[in-house]
């Protein structure tokens, strides 16, 4: 028999690319609540920083998705299901 699947008080914010979802996100962490910043981007932007350039970052498309399904589902696992939290995209969009 299957459990289950957990409830949660998590919200995801997604949409197609310059939605407004990163702009959503950002009003309502200004408003106190929690939130997550998407991954790719904090992955992404990292990556840039260390002067690799984006064809680069994702010349594999393969181990980048992977790398940012991962890194989700890990970031997932630390939070608590009970905290009201708003994410910009989340792990169905990786999937």
């Amino acid at each position: 028999m299957k459990s289950p699947a957990p409830t949660t008080n998590w919200f995801v914010i997604t949409g197609a690319p310059c939605s407004g979802k990163t702009a959503v996100i950002n009003r309502l962490e200004q408003m106190g609540y929690a939130v997550v910043h998407e991954v790719a981007r904090a992955y992404i932007d990292a990556e840039l920083a260390k002067g690799k350039t984006l064809e680069g970052i994702k010349a594999d498309e393969w181990a980048f998705e992977r790398h940012i399904l991962m890194t989700k589902a890990k970031l997932e696992a630390r939070l608590k299901p009970k905290d009201i939290i708003f994410f910009d995209r989340a792990v169905p969009d990786s999937i």
